[in-house]
């Protein structure tokens, strides 16, 4: 050990207690102070020794009452130490030591049984084969064990790679020329660029299984050469195992080419094709296309053909009883002797692409593939068409095609192909008309499934249109919505079935449950409440006890026709409105158009273009809110037109020629497409010619004109402009509409001040609903949290707080929190999914406003701009938070940082001892919070002046900080007699080090390169690049001699040394870790893992990024294996069982005795008594 450390330790056991003399022999008589410390530790007892003591004294035992000493020390001479003599020499048997099984506690005597099953082999015997097979499996771990034991289970890969000889010198090649124009073949392919993949891996993985060893040695040593490999990597082996024909069907082909594959592909689809359509969009989830056929499995050597032979024809014949088609939940049962293989989307537009190739490239011989070509891509097509008509007939809203699955077959079961084709392949002759027939028979099945479908799409979209003229509350709602409704108030088998689906995604809801059928009820009645809080009502205190008033009268018990499901909504709807009092429509006789302009001024342009613009600004919401002065709006009678479709357009203006009564707005005009703004002025000129009243339409564009006819110009008063004005007009609607306003809580302030700490501390609790908003706003998602929420919350004042990100879609947001907090309701388009607030309950929203520095705008402006409508509906209650207003916690950590801050300011922590007797130096605690934060800031304030100053930033100053205080705790600095200034130069240099850590950036070589390094116990070491620009301050502290040259670095790596003080691993281990990654430590690596351990030791969060093979993975791997390497290269047993004995006393005294026993008394009586021999040394519970 360096003397300049003054510290020396060590351990030594003993076989007696006794007293410990330290002697010291002081040659040159000066004083000096000798502090120690002694750590005793019982060593354990030997179990095995009592055993064998306890064996031969119960013998006696039994035949005597008491055996005096003499006889006690007779045995040990006799007969315990000639025994323990055999056992150490190994001349004793198996069968000699069974009797010790009953006394032996750690299980040895098992141990070696397991080690060999003969009960008279000898110990000496178990011991030389146990060298033998430690010294011929040298090298083996856990996962080379894994591997064996999988290559054992997969054989099937394994004799395929035999059979084709892939590891011959022609195999090899054979092998490279495959997996290179697989991987050309496969770019567009997922499905087949992964099995290449994992036959890739594979590959390499089997070869020491398939290559034959002539000794075990050879094969272990092949086995442990395997390095680049871990435990997902045998998954690979599992999967092509399980794909094996695919496999064998890529090593038989000579030479894999693009026609192959696709002739391969297209004999299976005519064979065992099926086609397969899954709904799901109400669901919010992708619907899905996918065509499925089987291969056969490579079945083991041992099996009869006959038995797969009569499998697969027992499969034949059930699947000729089987219709074409079927539906819903019944999936196909695939054969057992056979293996599916599935085609997506992208894989069928991919086999499309290579059929056309195939077509031009075909020879003329071949005129039975060239019929099957020519059908195969017609079918192909007509399934692409029968999916998007599904699409069409999912999205425009038909309840009989919603959480669908349609199965259709492209083989014929009662004509199969087989036959012919196989005939026809054969012999050239042979009239192909019989194989025309059948494959165009599949096609026109398919042909004759897509016209059906088109005129059900049709005739949907008729009828609803029908509908919609006949009852007019229809048009308020999107098709969705009108689809949601029929959905709920039908309670047939099939619509039960998609109910349970849709509150099993929506709310808590589980079929198993004994409550179920009335929980159903409640979700039933609540989603219908959402629809119908839409319409422009005042909702009254019975507004959800009509609902389900009418809702047991109005239930359909079974499936009716799409048009009497629309009648009987209509119903519902008209019966609703009556019992609740309400009426919509009012009869006007103004005949007058009134369409009116809106002109917008300019958007507000930011000083950094890099920000987009705000286009839905704060003169767009004051004049809104304003034209909606007698009562408030509801969603549809607001058309945003950056997304809507044709059907939207179409949809709106109908609600304006109907409700005349009612005002209409449309927004977002500049940011359509031009075909749908052609639309829409169309649908204006349509209404300008009309001579029947229609609702007022006002327009906001800042491009259109005056100009076009029918249109007139809306002058904007002032009064429209004021934000308070309009706040207080809002609130009174409000109040006449007979609903409660929802409480909005802006917090704003600057970036780091703050803001989420001061709102889950102060404002949130246990049951509030927490939602960020990053650079995508998932409406569905948002729908979805608020009606499990609103579902589940108990209380009548429900909480919501909402994060929003500086790079949020600030216009979309701006549109959902209108639709939201002042028409009261959220719908998705794609779902039609509803949400509506509630008006017998408080709702309370604290929304988190982003800010970022570099737009230099002040705290109201930046509200005004990100999220106008917020700052009109909340502007009572907008919270600025700063700097002053959140402090800097001071806990026990942000004491120990201020408290030696302190002494290093007022020059106390350089103190020497002033009387002879030296004693630790110790400094006095700060009590004062406001102290302690006064010497971090100032430490801040003077010595990372230009640092970004924020509170994260303060942060993990504060806590690179503590991590480096801590040295003043040790004793190499409390006992210090010898280094003058030690406190300060360590101090400043810590300091430095803090600023570093918090502000440091590896895009270039300017980072700082002199750290000190600590080990566990916290002596001083030194990480530096050259020790020409170490401080002469930190020179001092070595005695002005470079530490790296002492003989500890002598031909070792120092920046590995000091990182193997750093993560507390010997030096040894961490070269064996590096050679065996072939891990070169460079300088760059070694700070940068320092870094990465000093993020780790603290707590703080790190971002690693870099271009793809830069070395991000290698570079954690590395670290994570030095972390662990006590674990497993230097496994200290002793250590970590005195920690599991701790923390498993620490539990049972936290868990066990707190919560369970101290709370019973007659409990914890038994359980004491039970234990009390235990504690007193008695071997008897």
């Amino acid at each position: 050990i360096p003397t300049d450390k003054f510290v020396y330790h060590g351990e030594f056991e003993t076989l007696y207690p006794g007293q410990l003399t330290i002697e010291l022999i002081n040659q040159k008589h000066n004083q000096r102070s000798l502090w120690y410390q002694i750590k005793q530790n019982n060593l354990p007892a030997c179990r095995l020794f009592d055993g064998i003591v306890s064996l031969y004294y119960t013998d006696d035992l039994a035949q005597k009452e008491r055996i005096d000493i003499n006889d006690f020390t007779d045995k040990l001479d006799n007969e315990v130490f000639p025994f323990i003599d055999k056992l150490l020499d190994g001349k004793i048997k198996l069968s000699d030591m069974t009797d010790l099984e009953e006394t032996d506690d750690t299980n040895t005597i098992n141990n070696l049984e397991q080690l060999s099953s003969k009960k008279q082999c000898l110990l000496e015997n178990i011991s030389r084969d146990y060298g033998f097979l430690t010294q011929e499996f040298q090298g083996i771990s856990g996962k080379h064990l894994d591997l064996i034991k999988t290559a054992k289970e997969c054989c099937t890969i394994i004799e395929l790679m035999k059979e084709f000889d892939l590891y011959s010198d022609k195999g090899r090649q054979k092998f490279q020329e495959l997996r290179d124009n697989l991987t050309i073949q496969f770019q567009l392919q997922e499905r087949n660029n992964i099995m290449l993949n994992s036959f890739i891996i594979t590959y390499t993985l089997c070869e020491p299984f398939v290559l034959k060893a002539k000794t075990l040695k050879e094969f272990v040593g092949r086995v442990v050469h395997l390095v680049d490999f871990n435990t997902n990597s045998l998954q690979h082996i599992k999967v092509v195992n399980g794909n094996a024909q695919i496999i064998r069907m890529w090593l038989s082909t000579e030479e894999a080419t693009v026609v192959d594959n696709a002739l391969v592909v297209m004999t299976h689809l005519y064979k065992t094709g099926e086609v397969t359509i899954r709904l799901r969009h109400l669901l919010h989830e992708e619907s899905s296309l996918e065509i499925n056929y089987l291969i056969d499995k490579i079945q083991p050597k041992t099996l009869d053909v006959k038995i797969t032979n009569e499998v697969t024809n027992d499969k034949s014949d059930e699947e000729q009883k089987n219709d074409d088609s079927s539906d819903d939940e019944e999936e196909s049962k695939p054969d057992k002797m056979k293996t599916t293989v599935s085609m997506f989307d992208f894989d069928i537009d991919d086999h499309k692409r290579q059929l056309t190739f195939c077509n031009v490239d075909l020879p003329a011989n071949m005129p039975h593939i060239k019929i099957l070509l020519d059908e195969q891509l017609k079918l192909l097509k007509l399934i692409g068409n029968i999916y998007s008509t599904f699409i069409k007939l999912e999205i425009s809203g038909h309840p009989n095609y919603q959480l669908k699955n349609k199965r259709y077959k492209i083989y014929d079961s009662r004509n199969p192909i087989d036959t012919v084709f196989f005939t026809s392949r054969e012999n050239q002759e042979v009239d192909q008309v019989e194989l025309q027939d059948v494959v165009q028979s599949r096609t026109t099945y398919f042909t004759n499934i897509w016209n059906r479908l088109e005129r059900e799409y049709d005739d949907w979209i008729d009828r609803l249109e029908n509908s919609r003229n006949k009852s007019h509350f229809l048009k308020l709602f999107s098709n969705r919505q009108i689809m949601n409704m029929i959905i709920l108030l039908t309670n047939s088998t099939s619509n039960h079935r998609i109910k349970h689906k849709l509150f099993e995604k929506l709310y808590s809801y589980n079929e198993a449950n004994d409550e179920s059928d009335a929980y159903s009820f409640e979700c039933i009645i609540y989603s219908l409440a959402y629809y119908l809080r839409s319409l422009p009502i005042n909702e009254r205190n019975s507004f959800e006890t009509i609902i389900s008033h009418l809702y047991e009268s109005h239930t359909l018990k079974h499936d009716i026709s799409v048009d009497a499901s629309l009648k009987h909504l209509d119903r519902f709807l008209n019966e609703f409105l009556k019992c609740s009092n309400q009426a919509l429509h009012k009869n006007v006789t103004n005949s007058e158009s009134q369409q009116y302009l809106v002109t917008l001024n300019s958007t507000y342009h930011m000083p950094d273009k890099n920000l987009c613009e705000c286009t839905l600004d704060m003169e767009t919401f004051c004049i809104l809110l304003n034209l909606f002065n007698d009562r408030l709006p509801i969603a549809s009678q607001i058309l945003w037109c950056s997304e809507i479709n044709e059907d939207d357009i179409h949809l709106f203006f109908s609600r304006i020629r109907t409700f005349s009564n009612m005002i209409f707005v449309i927004l977002d005009i500049d940011k359509m497409h031009s075909r749908l703004r052609e639309v829409v002025l169309n649908e204006q000129d349509l209404l300008t010619n009309s001579r029947e009243p229609h609702g007022i339409v006002y327009y906001f564009s800042r491009e259109l004109t005056t100009y076009r006819r029918g249109l007139k110009f809306f002058h904007v008063p002032s009064a429209y402009r004021n934000a308070g004005q309009i706040h207080t007009n809002l609130n009174k609607l409000f109040q006449r509409t007979n609903r409660i306003p929802p409480k909005i809580h802006i917090i704003c302030g600057k970036e780091g001040t703050g803001k989420t700490h001061r709102i889950k501390t102060q404002y949130m609790n246990e049951n509030t609903l927490c939602f960020s908003i990053n650079d995508k706003l998932s409406l569905s998602s948002l729908i979805s949290a608020f009606l499990s929420y609103d579902s589940t919350i108990s209380d009548n004042c429900p909480l919501v707080y909402i994060n929003i990100s500086i790079h949020a879609p600030f216009d979309e947001l701006n549109r959902t929190l209108f639709s939201l907090l002042v028409c009261g309701t959220l719908t998705d388009p794609t779902s039609g999914l509803t949400f509506a607030l509630s008006s017998t309950k408080t709702w309370t929203f604290f929304v988190e406003i982003p800010y970022s520095g570099k737009h230099q705008m002040e705290i109201k402006e930046n509200l005004n701009y990100l999220l106008p409508i917020l700052s009109i509906i909340g502007q009572s209650s907008i919270e600025i938070v700063t700097d002053e207003d959140y402090q800097l916690h001071i806990g026990e950590e942000e004491e120990l940082v201020a408290r030696f801050l302190k002494a290093y300011s007022n020059g106390t922590i350089d103190r020497r001892p002033t009387i002879q007797q030296c004693v630790p130096y110790e400094f006095e605690v700060l009590k004062d919070e406001n102290e302690c934060r006064h010497y971090i800031y100032d430490c801040i304030r003077k010595h990372a002046p230009y640092g970004v100053r924020n509170k994260t930033y303060e942060i993990s100053f504060t806590k690179f900080l503590y991590r480096r205080v801590r040295f003043f705790t040790s004793f190499y600095y409390t006992l210090n007699e010898l280094i003058p200034n030690l406190g300060s130069i360590a101090m400043t240099q810590m300091i430095q080090e803090a600023k570093s850590l918090s502000e440091i950036s590896f895009h270039d070589d300017n980072y700082p390169r002199l750290y000190l390094v600590y080990d566990p116990d916290f002596s001083l070491h030194l990480l530096h690049n050259n020790w020409d620009e170490v401080p002469v301050g930190i020179k001092t502290l070595w005695k002005d001699a470079d530490p790296l040259k002492r003989p500890d670095f002598l031909n070792k790596n120092h920046f590995l040394k000091c990182l193997s003080w750093l993560v507390n691993t010997k030096y040894e281990t961490c070269e064996q870790i590096m050679n065996q990654m072939k891990f070169i430590l460079t300088e760059n690596f070694a700070y940068k893992l320092l870094h990465i351990h000093e993020r780790k030791l603290t707590t703080l969060p790190l971002i690693i990024e870099g271009d793809t093979g830069i070395g991000k993975t290698y570079l954690l791997k590395f670290y994570s294996l030095l972390l662990n390497a006590n674990i497993q290269h230097d496994y200290d047993q002793a250590s970590f069982r005195t920690q599991i004995l701790e923390h498993a006393s620490l539990w049972m005294f936290g868990v066990i005795f707190a919560k369970f026993l101290e709370t019973n008394s007659s409990l914890l009586n038994e359980v004491l008594q039970r234990i009390r021999p235990k504690l007193m040394s008695s071997h008897e519970v």
